[in-house]
């Protein structure tokens, strides 16, 4: 008789893999904070103006093209991920890169669309999405350390604090969208 491969179990060893691979880890850890230094760095640019994104294509700003992108990877790939990294296991390994490297360009993009909009808008209004912000760092953050392993006390906090800000995000980005295009 043929046993099913347990998936939960090829995730445990995938992710074994990923932490004795120390080579590796240690480059994807590296890059991951290089590329979240890299969207606080542009944040402060575009603030002060040394990236200037106030273009308009055509009824809209480029920095809220830019906010737009982002979010549009978001929107579609988190449902895309967690319903396929639970039907098929052996994808896994590419979900999760995509997962990362498109969550750390994600945060870049929105970077430079905050700091456009805080320029624009000083002293920071609810409005103007450092709610959003600060949970999309958060849950950069978080991945970061979930994904590498990073904390090996209380794994399952780690996950939840992860998990409920992605919810977090969801709901303040709804009441982001719906209170710029209201007022």
């Amino acid at each position: 008789m043929k046993q099913e491969p347990d998936p939960l179990k090829e995730k445990f060893e995938y992710e074994q893999k990923l932490v004795n691979g120390s080579r590796s880890r240690k480059w994807s850890i590296w890059l991951s904070f290089t590329g979240l230094l890299v969207g606080l760095a542009l944040a402060i640019l575009s603030y002060l103006g040394s990236i200037p994104l106030g273009y308009k294509f055509g009824p809209y700003w480029l920095n809220h093209w830019i906010g737009w992108l982002a979010f549009g990877f978001i929107i579609i790939y988190v449902p895309i991920f967690i319903v396929l990294k639970k039907r098929n296991i052996k994808i896994y390994g590419k979900l999760i890169r995509i997962h990362q490297v498109g969550f750390i360009a994600a945060f870049i993009l929105v970077s430079l669309h905050i700091g456009s909009q805080i320029s624009r808008v000083f002293p920071p209004e609810i409005g103007t999405g450092i709610a959003a912000y600060v949970g999309l760092f958060v849950l950069v953050v978080t991945g970061i350390m979930q994904r590498n392993q990073l904390v090996a006390i209380r794994p399952n906090t780690l996950r939840f604090v992860h998990l409920s800000m992605v919810v977090s995000f969801f709901l303040v980005i709804v009441f982001h969208i719906i209170r710029a295009f209201l007022l």
